[in-house]
């Protein structure tokens, strides 16, 4: 079994951004807890936006990205 922080950069690598609802109930499936998430999310340098700019300032949604290396 990969460790959290190998599921979640693999994860994320297939996709530009992904909801965050959606990374929770995926990493709860593969039995990773919040801690655990938080936890790789830091390592791997994940990066959470809104999508504000399409809702006049209120963000309605959230999603997690790795962003792109140099």
């Amino acid at each position: 079994m990969e460790n959290c922080e190998e599921w979640l950069t693999e994860r994320l690598g297939q996709m530009k951004l992904v909801n965050i609802e959606t990374i929770r109930v995926e990493a709860k499936e593969q039995g990773y807890s919040k801690s655990q998430l938080k936890e790789a999310k830091l390592k791997i340098g994940a990066a959470t936006v809104n999508d504000s700019a399409l809702h006049d300032g209120e963000p309605q949604n959230w999603f997690w990205c790795v962003p792109k290396e140099d």
